[in-house]
């Protein structure tokens, strides 16, 4: 067959299907829902379909069930017990359907639960409506979305390497930790906690393998990567006895 045979014989050339996102929107606020809703379709040239909104996270969970969206837009701020609930909830019970999530205020450190939780995606409801077309896109292609200042937020967290370790000890041994970091001898941590400094060392000791560190040096500079200096335990050192530490226990004082 002859090339002009190809071209003659050929079908009408295939027309691109408009990829069309059924989404959900879960928000507080119904107004702000309702706008939204009505807003997005002609913005988004038809390629977004609102299925259904609802305003408590019982009500999306609902909607969710019947609408088999490929997307749903998460209020962080919904009333109890909370879009974070929400979203864990979405995970276990409809883990193909992609999550973003929207707040008024910047609350990075619940935005970071968040993500954590499941969402993808993270944005200012400031946003305009044109603007949440590109990030609901890209996550249905399986990409995460994130401010600018959300992606240092989270940075800075990572760079925390202690945090967790912080979180095991009880605040008498943050308390020591802090003075240790603040340059304290251990005359002052004697005195401040009213122990021989016989004890003191030790308990200095002790703490310093907890940490898995190997001098005071090392032990301030964990403690000023893990936050602990940002945010110093409000306790009263000279109320702390040996015993209470969570340390090793020492010998009875002379």
């Amino acid at each position: 067959m002859s090339a002009t045979g190809d071209e003659e014989g050929a079908g009408p050339a295939p027309v691109e299907r408009k990829v069309v996102l059924r989404l959900v929107i879960a928000d507080g606020q119904p107004l702000f829902a309702r706008s939204l809703e009505m807003v997005l379709g002609p913005t988004s040239d038809g390629r977004i379909e609102v299925v259904g909104t609802a305003s408590s996270v019982d009500e999306a969970l609902e909607v969710l069930g019947e609408a088999d969206p490929d997307l749903v837009l998460v209020d962080l701020d919904l009333p109890p017990p909370g879009g974070v609930d929400l979203i864990h909830r979405i995970g276990e019970r409809f883990p193909g359907i992609r999550i973003l999530t929207l707040s008024k205020a910047e609350d990075f450190d619940l935005a970071a639960d968040a993500l954590t939780a499941g969402a993808e995606a993270y944005l200012s409801k400031a946003a305009r409506p044109e603007q949440l077309l590109a990030p609901l896109l890209a996550v249905l292609q399986g990409w995460q979305v994130l401010s600018a200042p959300m992606v240092d937020h989270l940075l800075a967290r990572a760079r925390r390497p202690g945090a967790e370790l912080v979180a095991t000890l009880d605040m008498e041994a943050l308390t020591l930790w802090r003075m240790v970091a603040d340059g304290l001898e251990i005359a002052g941590i004697a005195e401040a906690l009213y122990v021989s400094e016989r004890t003191a060392k030790r308990m200095v000791a002790d703490l310093r393998a907890q940490l898995g560190v190997r001098t005071r040096v090392e032990m301030a500079a964990l403690a000023g990567r893990s936050g602990l200096l940002d945010d110093p335990p409000k306790a009263d050192a000279s109320a702390s006895r040996p015993a209470r530490l969570g340390l090793r226990p020492s010998e009875p004082e002379s």
